[in-house]
């Protein structure tokens, strides 16, 4: 039983079960598997919690599997940031300090010395990752960022939260900009396992299976009526406009989720995702998008928010097991490791094989043909709206392409790569592009999408050469390092 508890994953202790007289026997085979389980801090399934017919061993192996793709988050990035959580639970990070001599809250230190700092076109930059000194005496469980704002959860189940305060993300019942971490008062006595972070908007997963939702609501993305959401008071809007924001300035749970015990959460930048214990996929937000495609996985066009969470129907039948949200796309980790994406896909994020340039042209019996008039007055017609409401995007940019998936595709060119982790990035700097990575349980890490600033990790000869891919490939710069987590950013 040492022996088996000492393995590195459930699929090695299944075969020395076959091979060894002792754990071929179900009793021994089934200790085995919860002192495993009990090493990892995971939870024995009580029978309720169990498949129909699956013995107490067949859900303990789940619930490994299960627990290995949901590990907890070591590293994060955001737009200008990044941040690690150290052996010691430690907190550090690095990425912009100030843009000019305007200093930002987006790192968590009070303050910095010059000689930590690098300037970088022009902005002030910390290169090389400081503890946090706010959380010394905090020993940090896991990480997560927004766009400019970072959410720790302790070993306490505590969360505290920093960076750019716009529209309540941090949920301390303002928009105040906080620069060092701070405590959410209103999520005491709630044990907090995982959170994540979107653009304005952020999730927390508590122990009892239970989310919590502040930030931004006016997409849907927080899964509250927006009746019951706070309406700002900017003195920027024009009085002939109507007012659209809606905020939740404080943690609150999505009661439309009562009787559904949550498992997973990720925050796109404008959806949310979330995977309940019964592996199946809930998606809500992404209003103000008039296109085809959808990060919400739905086949439908739609134009306004979808307020509530609903189940991804194409995904029903699909044991999911990790779920990822980027800038408009989402991406989806099977239990047979397999990865479904969709949503936009201008740039290649999706890895289905097109991009961008997709849209004007097909293949055709005769060749290459430029796409029927329909189909271009379709594109046009969804060009004249801005995808994502009031922030103001090219909504050519944003228009309706062939790379775009409706519904969840399977990326088929990973069929032969046995997938342990998923990550969706977005950058907002670069007026909204994605990328997204790819871990296989070899160490190696897959990237596609948009490369303009090296997102990819691919090493060109010259940087015109850096163009969006479609296609997920190797990182070839990390070959021969074995990578056990990855984190896709702005």
């Amino acid at each position: 039983i040492r022996i088996a508890v000492r393995l590195p994953r459930v699929e090695a202790v299944a075969r020395l079960a076959c091979t060894c007289r002792d754990l071929h026997s179900p009793a021994f085979f089934e200790a085995a598997m919860r002192e495993r389980t009990a090493r990892r801090g995971g939870e024995v399934p009580l029978p309720s919690g169990r498949r129909r017919r699956e013995t107490m061993v067949q859900a303990l192996c789940r619930g490994e599997r299960r627990d290995c793709f949901q590990r907890q988050n070591k590293i994060a990035a955001g737009d200008y940031h990044t941040v690690f959580v150290s052996e010691e639970g430690r907190l550090m990070t690095c990425g912009t300090h100030s843009f000019r001599d305007n200093p930002q809250p987006i790192l968590g230190h009070s303050e910095l010395d010059d000689e930590d700092l690098q300037v970088i076109g022009g902005d002030s930059v910390l290169v090389v990752p400081r503890p946090v000194a706010g959380l010394a005496d905090v020993r940090v469980r896991t990480v997560a960022t927004g766009y400019a704002h970072t959410l720790a959860v302790s070993e306490a189940g505590a969360v505290y939260s920093f960076g750019l305060g716009e529209s309540g993300g941090l949920g301390h019942g303002n928009e105040a900009d906080q620069h060092t971490p701070r405590v959410i008062e209103s999520l005491r006595g709630v044990r907090a396992v995982a959170a994540s972070g979107g653009l304005n908007h952020s999730l927390v997963l508590s122990a009892a299976g239970e989310v919590y939702s502040f930030g931004a609501g006016d997409g849907g993305q927080i899964g509250h009526d927006p009746d019951s959401l706070f309406v700002p008071s900017r003195d920027w809007h024009q009085p002939q406009q109507e007012v659209t924001e809606r905020l939740q300035l404080t943690p609150r749970v999505i009661d439309s989720l009562q009787g559904v015990r949550v498992v997973a959460v990720a925050a796109g930048a404008y959806h949310s995702l979330l995977l309940s214990e019964a592996q199946h996929v809930y998606s809500l937000g992404g209003g103000g998008a008039t296109r085809r495609s959808s990060s919400r996985g739905r086949t439908s066009r739609f134009t306004g928010p979808q307020w509530t969470p609903q189940i991804c129907e194409a995904l029903r039948k699909v044991n999911v097991v990790a779920v990822s949200g980027g800038l408009g796309y989402s991406l989806v980790l099977s239990e047979q490791r397999h990865v479904y994406a969709f949503g936009n896909g201008s740039h290649g994020e999706l890895g289905n094989g097109r991009d961008h340039s997709s849209t004007l042209y097909e293949f055709t019996s005769d060749g290459m043909q430029q796409i029927n008039a329909r189909i271009r007055a379709q594109q046009r017609a969804l060009a004249t709206t801005d995808a994502f409401g009031r922030h103001g995007f090219d909504p050519l940019f944003h228009s309706s392409t062939l790379a775009d998936e409706a519904v969840p595709r399977l990326i088929e060119s990973l069929g032969g790569v046995r997938v342990v982790g998923i990550s969706a990035g977005g950058s907002m700097q670069t007026g909204g592009t994605g990328h997204s990575l790819v871990l296989s349980d070899e160490g190696q890490v897959y990237s596609f999408g948009h490369d303009g600033y090296g997102e990819l990790g691919r090493n060109y000869d010259n940087k015109s050469e850096a163009l969006p891919t479609s296609v997920p490939d190797v990182v070839e710069t990390l070959r021969g390092t074995r990578v056990v987590e990855i984190a896709a950013g702005g």
